[in-house]
């Protein structure tokens, strides 16, 4: 019985010390510049758009950026072309082994969007993004340019009919 209790004792410390050594690790390696970092890369390959991210907050599985802003090509255009509050996220450990980042959920707080209507009647967005299609002139109420804190967007793949 006491041989028992000394192997189960070990076998304890091992999975705690190999809880403590994850953790560390995990901490370690997910700094706020290295989270900012991949999160940077990520979002301007995928948008194909600078960005713009405030300070980042990192936690065992999840993270928090206190302020996003997408930034437009045109070099012109000073005015970001969405401003988010915060946007927390979460994501899986395992892909980090593999130096990936695989995000499984995203809580954005307080997005703002911009819109300008250009003398041509198209908005800034049909030129940023050419594939996307727009309807939100309900919300711009005849004037040329606004925030909305929301504007809903449809891909058009996704909706064309097959």
């Amino acid at each position: 019985m006491k041989k028992f209790l000394v192997i189960l004792g070990i076998i304890i410390l091992t999975i705690i010390i190999g809880v403590g050594a994850l953790f560390y690790g995990v901490k370690s390696y997910l700094t706020p510049e290295k989270v900012s970092s991949l999160l940077s890369e990520k979002l301007e390959s995928t948008l194909h758009h600078k960005v713009k991210l405030g300070p980042v907050t990192t936690g065992f599985s999840s993270a928090k950026v206190q302020g996003f802003s997408l930034l437009p090509n045109n070099p012109k255009d000073k005015t970001s072309l969405v401003k988010v509050e915060n946007i927390s996220f979460s994501f899986s450990l395992i892909p980090l082994l593999k130096k990936k980042l695989d995000i499984k959920k995203v809580v954005i707080a307080v997005p703002n969007i911009y819109v300008v209507r250009e003398e041509n009647g198209k908005l800034n967005w049909q030129e940023e993004f050419p594939k996307v299609s727009f309807n939100i002139d309900r919300g711009l109420n005849n004037t040329k340019q606004g925030w909305f804190s929301f504007v809903s967007v449809a891909h058009a793949a996704e909706t064309a009919d097959p």
